[in-house]
Order: structure tokens, then sequence, then C-alpha cells
């Protein structure tokens, strides 16, 4: 929101409650002109703190002010605000802080720069340098010398049972949900809650509410835009192999979104898939259409695990330790065993070589089973932005995509006197970023003197299978065309697979039921009653070592049948088929390959898919900057990926410069999936669901690695 226009400025960390009564009670009950400005000058005079960014008239425009800043003062009914009135605690809080609490406020100073908040409100005031941090059940707020109310309350919401399965229409019932409210006066707090991390500055309002966190809003709306893109670039190269990041490309787009504006705006987050819940309702909703602060915190907070995921943690540590530890004693054995076996009068003494054999295959079995557990992917993500030196670009846009996107600060670039120059410097930050993968993303003559900013986000990965396929087991076999035809390729198959969910599905979606146990004349018949029909399709996802990482692998019983499921294929079908997956033992073949695509002509992808606003001269980004109109001159993405029997390697690049039978005996089943036909194919981080890459191989002539 416009600081200029708006007293308070909200970022938001959890779901609007939606309840319009309550929004339409908290505006009855609150002279929020008055009262929080009587909170403000708050008694004695010597008590008031050097520098308080007043609150300016109540603006009828916002629909998240007045519940956002007046919550912190009451959320039923008004709360008396007195000084001195503190419970009993063996902890003194740090003099340097000065403490307002409200009426009935139920907290406790656990130590001199610690304080436990349970519910109620309070008001910390400190002119000094001095760290205060204050605890509520679901947030954890840090300042350093600074001005903020705070309060947390619990809070009635409504839900619909809708949300059951095969619930319609039942009636909207009461819960109870609490949320952590954080308005800065003055300075800056650091406030952080299991669906986020953020620093509110003067003048915002932060709150944290149960429900659906940030990251998942984040999740779902990059699923959706990977999909779409998907169908678009399928649409527009028919019969091609497909491959590309969808995280690494609304990233970038996301980014240039923050410092978009009016119909641009509307366009860009529509085509990004930012829910309808976000959109904003006001006299300004039109110039700023979107409310960004779910987004800029989910993104926030997947930069977060993404780079918290390639620490080592203590217990990886731990097993690389015992790792080198158990690959030390094999080595050992090995050498013993191969002495005994030159030594053929020792072998037979006391059973000797039979007790080494046994130990070393103990020791073998134990060191395959944790490093299994080892994580060592690689998943890196960095964003960049190079502007032009003489442009002044909006402060504020440049501190949101620096704070929340992970981009660091814009870098200085002589566009107008050296565009090739820069272009080569940008070239070899990307290449750098993707150890090497891509290069040269920005080609000759995509920037040039007109260019004023540059957007790049690049993301690599590098991943081991959690169960190597066996190289031996590599051969040349067919692989069939949608068209029928057959053509060899290296097919690399895993016999007894045990850590791969599997699942199969008739033509219309729906669930097959995968026998479990089989009679033995099952097997030797044509399998139509372990199998879908023709029609039918099955999946198979592979996880990476360390199970944070795996590819999903969508293959048609039918060659001809990739079609029929990419018209199904969305983010929501797609949570619906992983749910129907389970673990089992499974058999895999799948085609090796290594892919580098280049997609050069997204202006007109996008345009096509509901942006073309961004790309022409009616284009809006004066929340970059106003002193020349600003449009995205070029999309540019790159992608690489190669996967073998040991893991997969890939890398992305996104940049644009702007302009029941009778009883029988029964044996297990194991299931066989085939991509040795036209497949789609996914790289998604397991935790939070997040599709890092996806592609299909239609043709794997001239992919062979």
């Amino acid at each position: 929101m416009d600081k200029k226009t708006n007293p308070v400025n909200e970022r938001v960390i959890g779901p609007d409650s939606g309840d319009e009564e309550a929004l339409r009670e908290f505006g009855r009950q609150l002279a929020i002109d008055s009262l929080v400005q009587e909170v403000l000058r708050g008694g004695a005079e010597d008590e008031r703190p050097g520098k308080i960014v007043p609150l300016e008239p109540r603006s009828r425009r916002l629909r998240f002010w007045v519940p956002a800043a007046a919550a912190l003062v009451a959320i039923s009914g008004l709360s008396l605000w007195m000084f001195g009135i503190l419970p009993s605690s063996p902890a003194r809080l740090d003099s340097r802080w000065k403490l307002l609490a409200a009426s009935g406020a139920n907290f406790r100073i656990v130590g001199p720069n610690r304080v436990e908040l349970r519910r109620g409100e309070l008001r910390f005031t400190s002119n000094q340098p001095a760290t205060l941090v204050v605890e509520t059940p679901n947030a954890t707020s840090t300042a350093e010398g600074t001005d903020f109310l705070i309060g947390h309350h619990d809070t009635d919401s409504q839900t619909s049972s809708s949300d059951k399965q095969d619930s319609i229409a039942d009636a909207p019932s009461k819960m109870k949900s609490n949320l952590t409210r954080l308005l800065v006066l003055a300075g800056s707090v650091n406030f952080a809650s299991h669906q986020g991390r953020l620093i509110a500055g003067p003048n915002e309002a932060v709150v944290a509410e149960e429900g659906e966190a940030p990251q998942k809003i984040l999740v779902e709306a990059n699923s959706s835009f990977a999909f779409d893109l998907y169908a678009q670039l399928s649409k527009e190269n028919p019969g091609q192999n497909l491959f590309f990041s969808p995280y690494s490309m609304s990233n970038a787009l996301l980014m240039a979104a923050e410092g978009a504006r009016g119909q641009t705006a509307l366009e860009m987050g529509t085509v990004l898939a930012i829910p309808d819940a976000l959109r904003r309702h006001g006299d300004d909703s039109q110039l700023i259409p979107w409310e960004m602060g779910k987004i800029r915190v989910g993104q926030s907070e997947m930069s977060r695990l993404i780079n918290k995921g390639n620490a080592l943690t203590l217990e990886q540590a731990k097993m690389r330790v015992e790792e080198i530890t158990l690959a030390a004693k094999l080595d050992e054995l090995e050498k013993k065993l191969a002495g005994l076996d030159r030594k053929e009068t020792q072998q037979n003494e006391n059973g000797g070589r039979y007790d080494l054999v046994r130990t070393r295959n103990d020791v073998a079995r134990r060191l395959v089973k944790l490093r299994a557990g080892i994580d060592t992917s690689k998943l890196r993500v960095a964003n960049a932005i190079w502007g032009e030196q003489t442009f002044p670009f909006n402060e504020d846009w440049k501190a949101t995509v620096t704070g929340s996107y992970g981009a660091g600060a814009v870098q200085l670039a002589d566009f107008i006197g050296n565009a090739d120059g820069e272009r080569l410097r940008i070239n070899q930050w990307a290449t750098e970023q993707t150890e090497g993968l891509i290069a040269d993303p920005f080609p000759r003559g995509s920037v040039n003197a007109q260019t004023r900013l540059a957007i790049v986000n690049a993301i690599y990965f590098k991943g081991d299978w959690k169960k190597p396929f066996e190289k031996s087991a590599t051969s040349p076999q067919p692989f069939t065309l949608g068209s029928g035809e057959s053509i060899q390729t290296a097919l690399m198959n895993k016999l007894d697979d045990t850590d791969v969910k599997y699942a199969a599905f008739h033509g219309d979606g729906r669930l097959f039921a995968t026998p479990e146990m089989v009679e033995e004349a099952e097997l030797a018949g044509d399998g139509r009653t372990l199998y879908p029909g023709k029609d039918g399709f099955s999946m198979v996802e592979m996880p990476y070592r360390g199970d944070k990482h795996s590819m999903l692998v969508i293959a048609p019983n039918d060659p001809a049948g990739l079609p029929s499921i990419e018209a199904r294929l969305n983010a929501a079908t797609l949570t619906l088929w992983m749910k129907s997956m389970g673990q089992r033992k499974t058999i895999v073949f799948m085609p090796k390959f290594k892919m580098e695509t280049t997609y050069d002509k997204l202006n007109g992808t996008l345009a096509a898919m509901g942006m073309p606003a961004a790309f022409g001269g009616d284009a809006d980004f004066s929340g970059m900057g106003s002193k020349e109109k600003l449009s995205i001159g070029r999309v540019v993405h790159k992608a690489f990926i190669d996967v073998n029997e040991e893991g997969t390697e890939a890398a992305a690049i996104t940049g644009f410069p702007m302009p029941a039978a009778a009883m029988r005996a029964k044996i297990p089943f194991t299931p066989t999936f085939r991509a040795d036909r036209p497949f789609i194919y996914l790289i998604r981080d397991r935790a939070s669901g997040t599709v890092l890459f996806l592609g299909r191989v239609l043709n794997p002539s001239g992919l062979a690695n």
C-alpha cells in the first residue's frame, strides 16, 4: 500500500479472516484517530519516545487497516491502557525499555530482554540501543531500540464444512483461532512465525494468524502458473520436447510485478495465478490491484527454506562421519578378504573367511542404507537486478525485491555507455550460479542502450537417486513414439526399488486399484487385470538422497495417449493424483537423457497467457520509478537437465531486460512402470510441493548422454 496515502501499511502473515461484520464492528467501536493518538502520547512527558510516526486520519479505502491497527488496542470492545500494572515476576525488564500494558494483559517478563505475551496488548518504547524479544503463542518479535505495539488474542472465525470431502453446502460454523498483531511506530521490528519472517518498519502493521500459510499460497500459485505455461508452450511447440523451470520464471516475473501498476499489474498477477482472495478493494485498487504481502512473505520463506536446506545439519554431519567410518571399515575388510584369497591355505583355517564375508556384507548393507539418507543434493536459487546507473529507481521497490526476493542490492550498470559489456557481465553471473551449465542466456543484441533494468533468476539443482539405477542394466531398447514408430534409446531400469511411490489411473483420472497380491496365472496372462486399460496411465515418484526432492514421472499406457493426460493436467488434478500414490516395490524403466532448451520468444507466450500490457507502450511499471516509461523488452529462459543412473543435474535461467475369487495361493505383485513412450516429468521440493522443473520427452533421439 502507498504510505503517502495510507496511515498504516499492513503486511499480512496468515489469511484474512474474511469476517466483514467484524471489520465494520472495529470501525464502529474505535475512534482510532483520537484513541491511538492518546495511547501514543501515553502519560508523563518524559516517557514519550523521541520520535513517533503519527497516524494520519483514517482512510475508508483500506480493507485491512482498521483491524490491523485497532486490534492492537481492542479486539472485542475497548481495552483501557494504563501504566505500571505489571504481573509479579522475579525478572525485571532492561531499564532502557519502557513498558505500557493494556488492562487485562497477561504477560510475563522472562528476563531483561525477553517478554512472553499470552493475551492482550503491550507497548514497548526505547530510544537507546537495546535488544528485546517478545514471544506470543504464534510469533516472535525482535526489536533493537524502537517503539511498537503488540497484541495477541483469540478470535472467532467462520469456516464452512464444504472444505470437507464429499460435503457440498453445509452451514458455516465458528472455530477458535488466535492471531498476533504488531504495529511499528518508530524504528523496525523483525517479526517471525512458522508461516514466515519479515521486517516491519514505521507505520507498518503485521498480522500472524492461524490458517493457510503464505508459503502454501505461493506454492499453489506457482503450480498453477507452471501448468498454464506448460499448456501454452505445448501449443506453441507441437511435437517437441519441453523443459523449463516455472519456479525460476515466476521468481523473475514477481519481482517485476512488484513495480507494476494498473492494468499491467492486474494482468501479471492473473497470469502468475495470484489468488482472487488477494485482490484489493477500494479507491486505489485499480492502481495497486493485489495485496502482495502474503506473496512476499511466502517467497521469503521459500528462499529461507531452500537456503536452509543447503546447510549441513547436525544430523547430516553425524551421518557423514558414520559414512566415513563404515567406508573405512569396509575397505579394511575387503583388503583382508583379498589377502586371504591370495593365501588359500589360510582361508580354510578356523572358518576365518566365512566370518569376514559375513561381516563385510553386514557393513556394506549398513553403508548402503546410511547413504540413502545422506542428503547430497544441491539446490540454489539466486536473483539479481542490474539497473541503469542514471535511472532513479524507487527506493521502496528496491527494498521490497531485496528484502523479500533475495535479490541483493540493485547492481549499477552502464547500459547507455557499455551495453554489451554489461550483457557479458550478467551472462558471467548466470554461468557461475548454474555451475557452468547455462551459458550466454542473453544473446548479443538483447541488451542495448535503451535497457534500463535487467532482472535475472538462476536456479541450479543436482541430486543423486536414493537408489541409483545399475549402470550394467542400461541397454539400447525400443522407445515407442506417439506416432507408433519405434526407435532405440538407452533405457535404464531398476528391478526392485522399494523407495518409490506408484499409482495407476483410468483414462478419466479415477484411481485404478492395483492389486497387492495376485495368482501366478494372472502374472502369466496378458496383465489386463493388473493395469488400467489402454486409455489409462501411471505415475511414479522417485526420491533423491535425503528425501528433500523427487522426480515425478507420468506415462500413458498407450504411446499416443500423452495429449489426453496433458489436457487433464493442472495443479488440482496433480494434487489429487499424488494423494493416491503409495510407496511400494516397483520396477522402473526410464531413458537416460540430456536436454538443453532455450525459450527466447516468451514475450508472445506470456502475452497469449493474458499479460500483453507489460510488453507494449502502455506498460505501467511506475512502481519501479517514474522518470520515464518502462516496459519488459525481452523475456529469455534457458534450461538444462541431465538424467542418468546416478541422478539428475538441472539448471535454468530466466531474465529480461526492460525496456474376490476362490481361495488360491497368491504372491506379491510388483508393478512395472515404463517410460519407454512419451512422458511428462517434474522435479519438485517434497516439503513444500513446489514445482522446480517441468518438462516432457516425446522423442529421445539426440538426447542420449
